[in-house]
């Protein structure tokens, strides 16, 4: 007659623990290992605990090390951007620098002596006789001068433009003055202070664009 009985499991078999949702993952872990030293010797327990220690440490070495690289990697990366804004401020610097030399200063220039020219016309037109300034034909011209030079110095001092004439006997300076004669002199007095002044000097934004040239006196004692 067959027997219908299942047979019974093995002793030696490996039982697979129930999962109880009530237990904590310690006790999990600790029903894993007695079932893990029943089944393994204690000695093999040991080695693959050292060996999974060991695994662990590598892996451990190896992801501070990989931390280090990317801390040392974004310092790089910081220290590149750094470079990077120095060298556009260098690089704005220098055009702007090459901007003012080779285009701006030369334009400011250009506007300062068509103001000092209009200005000189305009001197030139007051002083011609009454008859001349009431003729028809020269009133809309002297009218148009005077607009000019209204509106030329207006501009002029818009673009913060002044000019450096230092008056006689005013004193030098080096950052200002540029000395093109000296006039000897005995009166110590007048030592290292200006006489005239030769061509007009520029003053643009408060620093001067061009110095003024000037004559200077010189005391001698034997004049």
């Amino acid at each position: 007659m067959l027997n219908t009985n299942k047979p019974e499991s093995d002793e030696n078999e490996r039982k697979v623990p129930e999962n109880n949702n009530t237990e904590s993952q310690d006790d999990s872990f600790d029903s894993l290992l007695e079932e893990l030293s029943a089944s393994i010797e204690l000695d093999n327990v040991h080695k693959i605990c050292a060996l999974i220690k060991d695994k662990f440490e590598q892996f451990n070495d190896r992801f501070l090390h990989l931390l280090q690289e990317q801390q040392k990697q974004s310092d790089n990366f910081e220290r590149y951007l750094q470079i990077v804004a120095d060298c556009q401020k260098q690089t704005s610097a220098f055009a702007n620098n090459q901007f003012e030399k080779n285009a701006l200063h030369p334009a400011i220039e250009t506007v300062d002596s068509l103001t000092r020219l209009i200005e000189q016309i305009h001197d030139q037109t007051t002083n011609l006789s009454e008859a001349q300034i009431q003729c028809p034909l020269f009133k809309p011209i002297l009218s148009s001068i005077a607009q000019a030079v209204q509106v030329a110095q207006a501009k002029r001092q818009y673009l913060d433009i002044e000019s450096i004439e230092p008056d006689e006997l005013g004193d030098f300076d080096p950052n200002k003055h540029e000395i093109m004669q000296a006039v000897v002199t005995n009166d110590n007095s007048k030592h290292k202070k200006v006489k005239e002044t030769l061509v007009p000097g520029l003053i643009y934004r408060g620093k001067a664009l061009r110095q003024a040239k000037v004559s200077v006196y010189r005391y001698d004692e034997n004049q």
